[in-house]
This record gives C-alpha cells, structure tokens and sequence, in this order.
C-alpha cells in the first residue's frame, strides 16, 4: 500500500491464475487505492493475466487498468515505476499467506521490464479474450442472425478470436460485399498476424476479389491467403466460414435479397462443412496440376 501511495509512473505487473484469484479476495481495497493514483496521478497499471470464466466478473470492473491475456502463466512479478522489482509467493497451505521480494536494483528491474515487454506483445487484449470466452462457453449453440450490420457485427468478433485458421467457401456477389461495403478486409491482416492459415475458395475469377487478396498479401508479407476458384466444380450461392475449425457462419440471401446468417459450433455440422470445403480444395488443387502438367 505504501508503494502505491508513492509510485509516480506507474505498475507493470504479472499474475498467474492462483495471484488473481488471492487478489480477488485479498487486494480489493489495494486496487481501490490504484484506481484513485490513476484518477489522481494519471499513473500507468498494466496487468497480464490468465483470464478465465471464473475470473471474468472480478476483472471486468477494473477498467483503471490495462489487462491482457496469456495462457499458461507461471510465476508473479511487478515492476514499480520503471525503477523497482517486485515478485510475490503463494503459499499453498494458506490461501491468505503472500510473500513478496523487493528489489531496487535498476540493472533487474530493466530486464524485468524488457520481459514484461515480451511478454504483453505476446497477450491478447483482455477485450479479444472476453470474446473468446464467450464463444467457449456457448456449448452446441447455434442461432439465425439477421440484419446486415448484425451480421457484421458476429463476422468481427469470430475474426478477432481466430488464432490458428479461416477457411471460406463464398460466391463471389456475398463476399465482394463484404469487403466492398464493411470491415471485413482490414481484419484479414490481423488474423495473418497471428501466423493463421486462411484459405479462400470463390466460385470464379473475380477481377476485384483478386485484386484486394493480392493487395492484402502485398501487404502483411507474412502467410500469404491461398485462393482457389470453383468454376469446374461446383456453383456456390452462399458464404461458409469456418474459425479454428470450431466455428461455423453460414450466409446467405433471403428472397427478399438481404443477408441472413446461421452460427453453429455444433461439432457435426462443422466438420460437415470443413469435409466439403477440403474436397472442393483438393479437386480444384489436382486440376491445376493437371493443367500445368
């Protein structure tokens, strides 16, 4: 508390899941003191964690500080204005007990400071990881999404939690929309970011559609986006994207003309749709073959 009442820039600060959950019962009124030296001082408090469900509601209110997520966290330590180390024990026995080592050697502290650093570029933002969880804790759900912006609104949340690979079987008329008229292009990127795969297969040749994947892969010059057409396969009236192979949004066009969606994690009818979408791949991949032979 005393270190609090005199920090002056700030708290940089690790806790594994174990250290939130002691600070949840134990460092309310310490926390309390943060948020008025923030309020007051304007003091900068950055806190990694591992948030998890049971977490959630008492991470949610603090919103003095700057929070991201990192699985797998072993170990607490902080560093107090730039210029301190601090590192905290739990004891196992005792719920209550915390032992917690100073140090003021500015040589420590930098490279504390330097891992902190590694460390908080590495962690997803706390608002990518509530997200996240959302989606995890919805088991076989499934709902209808209308309304274009609503629609949007569900593709922009699926592609922030993306982490591994996006495939999208599209017609060429729901995917040019998308990336004509919303966000969906600028969020191509940030999934490539992530070192994601992302494949896209349309039904044909798209001067356009073929123009902004180049664009975006010109671009990122990380993980290129692989694009095939189906032209000799299949014809494709709607829009499958599939996030991390747990994902399913399914788009299409009413007989009104206007989009509506269907999200599912349902494992059966993911993995019905990733059979698809690898078989339309696969045969679009040994024509070419074929062709170039």
């Amino acid at each position: 508390m005393d270190g609090i009442n005199r920090c002056e820039i700030g708290f940089d600060t690790v806790w594994d899941a174990e250290m939130c959950k002691w600070a949840s019962k134990y460092f309310i009124e310490g926390l309390g003191l943060v948020k008025r030296r923030v309020e007051e001082k304007g003091i900068r408090c950055r806190l990694i964690t591992q948030v998890n469900l049971k977490n959630l509601d008492f991470l949610n209110p603090l919103t003095f500080l700057k929070i991201r997520h990192l699985e797998g966290l072993r170990g607490n330590f902080g560093i107090h204005d730039e210029r301190g180390y601090m590192a905290f024990i739990l004891h196992k026995e005792n719920d209550e007990s915390l032992q917690t080592y100073f140090n003021n050697s500015k040589s420590l502290a930098e490279e504390q400071l330097q891992l902190f650093e590694e460390l908080w570029s590495m962690a997803t933002p706390f608002s990518t990881r509530k997200k996240e969880l959302e989606y995890e804790d919805k088991v076989d759900s499934y709902k209808t999404i209308t309304g274009y912006q609503n629609i949007l609104s569900e593709i922009e949340s699926l592609a922030l939690t993306c982490k591994n690979d996006l495939t999208i079987l599209s017609s060429n008329k729901i995917l040019c929309y998308l990336l004509n008229k919303g966000n969906f292009l600028h969020q191509l990127p940030s999934i490539l970011q992530k070192a994601a795969s992302i494949k896209i297969l349309i039904e044909d040749v798209d001067e356009y559609l073929t123009k902004q994947i180049a664009y975006i892969n010109k671009s990122t010059q990380i993980r290129p986006i692989q694009l095939g057409y189906a032209t000799k396969i299949a014809e494709i009236d709607e829009m499958v994207m599939i996030f991390d192979n747990k994902h399913l949004l399914q788009v299409n066009y009413s007989p009104d003309d206007k989009l509506n969606a269907i999200y599912s994690n349902e494992e059966h009818k993911v993995l019905i749709q990733e059979l698809m979408f690898e078989k339309y791949w696969n045969e679009i991949k040994s024509l070419e073959v074929m062709n170039n032979n």
